[in-house]
C-alpha cells in the first residue's frame, strides 16, 4: 500500500512543500529530511539577503572562487539574459531591493527603464567568477528557486525515491511514473483556478502579479518599463531553473509575443483570458 508522505518548510522566503508517495512511510520521511537539508545548504549559497552567503561575498569583494552550485546558476543566467535581450536580468538586485522597500513602507516603486547589460560583465575563468568595478549588484531570485527545486528532487532520487512533487511556491517539479494535477490559480482571486492540467515527469513555474505584494504592484521588475499586459505566465519544462527563468521572460513580453514564445504553458491575460499551449488534459475552470 502506497502512502503520501508531505512535509513543509521555508524556503527563501516562502513555503517549501514536498510530498512523497512510498509505501515506506519511515524512509519517505528521511528522504523528505535529506532534501530539507539540502535546501537549507544552498540558500546559504544564493541568499542575496544573507551577507554571509556565497552570493553576498561574491557581489561584496566582486572576485571569488564559486562553488559549483553558484557558477552553474550564475553561467546559466547570464544564457537566459543574453537570450532575452536583458528581459531576464540577473545584474538589477538594487533596483529590486529598492522595489521591495518601497512596497514594504507602502509606496509604489518609481517608474523608469533600467537599460544596462551588467550582465555581460560577468566573466568566468574556471572557479573564479568576477563582476568587475561597475556599482550593480547579482541577484538570482529568478532563477536559484528552480535549481535548489532540481537539486531537491536529485537528492530524493538518490534517497530512492520513485514518486513525488517538489513545490516551492510558484516553482514546482513532479517526478514518477504518475502524472500529477497542477492548478493555476486565478491572480484576481486566491481561491479560484484558472487552468488545470496534468504534469508528469517534469517541472513548471509561474510568475504573475500574486499576493506576495501590495495589489497592482507586482512584483517582478521588467527592466524596460513596458505595461504589462499579462497577469500570470505559467512556462513548463525539463529542469525547473529553465522554466523559472524562462516565466519571468514571458511575463515581460507583450501578450501576442508570449503566446508565440511559449511552446507548453499557460498565460492568463490582463483580460482574465486563458491562453494554454501544449498541454496535455487541460481544462479551463471558470473564473
Amino acid at each position: 500500500m502506497d502512502y503520501d508522505i508531505s512535509q513543509t518548510t521555508h524556503l527563501m522566503g516562502g513555503d517549501l512543500r514536498i510530498t512523497i508517495t512510498s509505501p515506506h512511510p519511515q524512509k519517505a520521511l528521511q528522504a523528505i529530511n535529506a532534501a530539507f537539508q539540502e535546501a537549507k545548504r544552498l540558500e546559504g549559497i544564493f541568499s542575496v539577503y544573507d551577507p554571509q552567503s556565497e552570493l553576498s561575498r561574491l557581489n561584496k569583494e566582486r572576485t571569488l572562487t564559486v562553488s559549483k552550485d553558484l557558477r552553474t546558476v550564475l553561467w546559466r543566467a547570464r544564457w537566459h539574459a543574453e537570450i532575452s535581450g536583458g528581459l531576464f536580468n540577473p545584474a538589477i538586485g538594487n533596483e529590486i531591493i529598492a522595489a521591495k522597500n518601497y512596497i514594504q513602507n507602502g509606496g509604489t516603486p518609481p517608474h523608469k527603464p533600467i537599460h544596462d547589460g551588467h550582465y555581460r560583465k560577468i566573466k568566468f575563468d574556471g572557479k573564479t567568477v568576477s563582476l568587475g568595478h561597475a556599482p550593480y549588484t547579482i541577484d538570482l531570485g529568478g532563477i536559484a528557486k528552480g535549481y535548489i527545486v532540481d537539486k531537491l528532487v536529485e537528492t530524493l532520487k538518490k534517497e530512492g525515491t520513485k514518486q513525488g512533487i517538489v513545490d516551492a511556491r510558484g516553482d514546482i517539479r513532479v517526478f514518477g511514473p504518475r502524472p500529477i494535477k497542477i492548478q493555476v490559480e486565478d491572480p484576481q482571486d486566491s481561491k479560484k483556478s484558472k487552468h488545470t492540467f496534468m504534469l508528469k515527469d517534469a517541472a513548471v513555474a509561474t510568475s504573475g502579479n500574486y499576493r506576495q505584494h501590495r495589489e497592482k504592484t507586482g512584483h517582478i521588475i521588467n527592466p524596460f518599463n513596458t505595461p504589462p499586459q499579462i497577469l500570470s505566465a505559467s512556462v513548463i519544462k525539463e529542469t525547473c531553473a529553465d522554466a523559472d527563468a524562462l516565466t519571468k521572460t514571458i511575463f515581460n513580453l507583450p501578450l501576442a509575443k508570449a503566446i508565440s514564445a511559449i511552446n507548453h504553458g499557460v498565460i492568463i491575460a490582463s483580460d482574465g483570458k486563458v491562453h494554454a499551449k501544449g498541454i496535455a488534459a487541460a481544462t479551463t475552470e471558470a473564473a
